[in-house]
């Protein structure tokens, strides 16, 4: 079984955010027609999936800077090869609304994956970073990332959620070198 872990914050607030790109892509794979379950034990609102091959969608609800808190329990519930774990997450440092895979390294100043880092243990697990792009002039990154994506980028919002969701189940199939292959092409600004 796959574990794909979708980071976000839970909250009505930040229904929309950058930061709440992951969540936005796990409803993406959850249709309407599949009910999230709310695990408090492992302090998640997940879903049981077949996309080519079981897998559990999982939306952390630890508020993003505490998500290895919630992977911790599902990694030690369902003990899978590092292999079949992806973290998908937004990220400031890659081109919006561009996707890229990564295995392992730092955590790229990103609290929640930093967080699973810690509660892992380990660093050397898939990511798919989803970009958001950078805050301008002088403002804050804190700030930047819980603001709602404008209505002008709406578009290209809804574009990139859709081919993250292909990118996943690719993925899923495919493994990871054939994804970050295919999906690590660079996206103009």
């Amino acid at each position: 079984m796959k574990l794909l872990f979708c980071l976000g914050n839970p909250g009505r607030e930040y229904r929309k955010s950058r930061h709440n790109i992951g969540f936005m892509i796990a409803d993406a794979l959850t249709s309407s027609e599949v009910i999230l379950q709310t695990g408090s034990k492992y302090k998640s609102d997940f879903a049981r999936l077949d996309l080519d091959q079981e897998c559990l969608v999982i939306k952390p609800q630890t508020f993003m800077n505490n998500s290895g808190v919630s992977v911790a329990k599902f990694y030690k519930r369902y003990p899978q090869s590092i292999d079949d774990f992806l973290v998908i997450h937004d990220d400031l440092d890659i081109p919006k609304f561009s996707l890229r895979f990564k295995v392992g390294g730092s955590s790229g100043g990103h609290n929640g994956v930093q967080s699973i880092i810690d509660h892992l243990g380990r660093d050397d697990f898939t990511r798919l970073r989803v970009g958001i792009g950078r805050p301008p002039g002088r403002k804050d990154p804190v700030e930047f990332v819980l603001e709602r994506f404008s209505s002008h980028e709406s578009g290209e919002l809804n574009d990139t959620i859709k081919s993250a969701v292909l990118a996943v189940e690719f993925w899923l199939r495919e493994g990871t070198q054939n994804a970050m292959s295919r999906f690590n092409r660079l996206k103009d600004d």
